[in-house]
């Protein structure tokens, strides 16, 4: 969420400027951070001591040398660096709020203008629906080897290979409720047991703030009815099997393993990439680009865009629509959901079978081995 964003972007300014106080810091600090941002890798990592100290020196070869600066690629774009500075500009917020001491800077000039052409461009695509069913064609959801979990190779090896299993884990039920709630990744893969609920006869997830992490804003928080689809797979038996085992969270894998990252993060490093490589889905296949397919199918069936809002957690475009209208009751936000045809008609519910919790996916190869030395 916007929170885990704000938290790396602020370790990536203490990186690339210096950790000192806040209100110590000047505006040229922060245009020499907006400098230096430009030469970061578009996927970078800062996990470790090894992996931040390439970074300085990346950006220290870059600086060194006039024809790395001319190289447009291999600079970070402009959208990336301006969310950066969002971030930062974020915190400012914050501790102003907080009557914390404050820097002198002028976030606005700090800001790269990116033309209208361009943003609507960068836009990311909906989830082609080819893309789709190449996923819910693999064996994680068709049926695979028996595994106890987690991500090693042997274990890799069996969740694609075709088998009688089906392992109720991130794997399996992350990209269902992708597809089915149009719902964020965060908003999911932080998802607690008692999250889940019923009322009235509807079965839906209610989507908070809560100690596992942020929404994106006050417009998110919201109950998203639970699509008969994933009902009719066991979702509800899943959860409910998930709190008679005492799980604080659905996802105990997902468990963010340092202070920046999310739970959304680690799905996407570690689930995401190896179903989009063994789906040989293509590069439009993205984990938001399930959000903008859940949209997009709404809209050919003609759902009304306040309610798609509702149900998405965003915001009205008008003040009536954002004061004036309630969200439309359960029974009709359950309506709009089913509205979305189902793509796993061919999916058998299979009974509930957990990997054991301390089964880590976000387990970085390195402290693997070094525990069993």
């Amino acid at each position: 969420g916007s929170w885990s964003q704000a938290r790396s972007s602020a370790a990536l300014f203490e990186l690339l400027v210096g950790q000192k106080p806040f209100e110590t810091y000047t505006q040229a600090d922060f245009a020499s951070f907006k400098r230096k941002v430009a030469y970061l890798p578009a996927r970078y990592d800062m996990g470790s001591d090894k992996s931040r100290a390439a970074l300085l020196q990346r950006i220290a070869d870059f600086e060194a040398d006039d024809s790395l600066q001319k190289d447009k690629l291999q600079h970070l774009s402009a959208r990336t660096r301006n969310r950066h500075i969002s971030s930062l500009k974020g915190l400012y917020r914050w501790a102003s709020k907080n009557g914390m001491a404050l820097p002198a800077v002028k976030f606005n000039d700090l800001f790269i203008a990116v033309s209208k052409a361009k943003r609507a461009r960068s836009l990311r695509p909906a989830t082609p629906a080819d893309d789709v069913g190449k996923l819910f064609a693999l064996p994680v959801f068709t049926g695979c080897q028996p595994h106890s979990g987690g991500t090693g190779q042997k274990v890799l090896g069996a969740r694609f290979t075709p088998g009688d299993a089906i392992v109720h884990d991130a794997f399996y039920w992350c990209p269902l409720l992708l597809h089915y709630t149009g719902a964020r990744r965060e908003e999911l893969c932080k998802l607690r047991p008692r999250d889940i609920k019923i009322e009235n006869g509807i079965a839906f997830i209610w989507i908070d703030f809560t100690e596992t992490g942020r929404v994106k804003n006050d417009h998110s928080v919201r109950p998203v009815p639970l699509h008969s689809e994933l009902i009719r797979l066991g979702f509800l038996d899943f959860a409910h099997e998930c709190g008679q085992r005492g799980y604080d969270v659905l996802f105990p894998e997902l468990r963010p393993t340092n202070a920046v990252q999310g739970y959304g993060d680690v799905y996407f490093k570690n689930v995401w990439s190896h179903l989009k490589a063994r789906g040989e889905m293509t590069s439009d296949a993205t984990v938001h680009g399930m959000r903008h397919r859940f949209s997009t199918d709404l809209k050919t069936k003609k759902v009304f865009s306040e309610f798609r809002r509702d149900v998405m957690g965003h915001a009205g475009t008008n003040i009536n629509e954002e004061r004036y209208s309630d969200a439309g009751p359960l029974e009709e936000l359950r309506a709009v959901i089913e509205e979305l045809a189902s793509a796993t008609d061919h999916l058998t519910p299979a009974p509930i079978l957990l990997p054991p919790p301390a089964v880590r996916i976000a387990q970085p190869a390195k402290s693997r081995k070094s525990r069993a030395a």
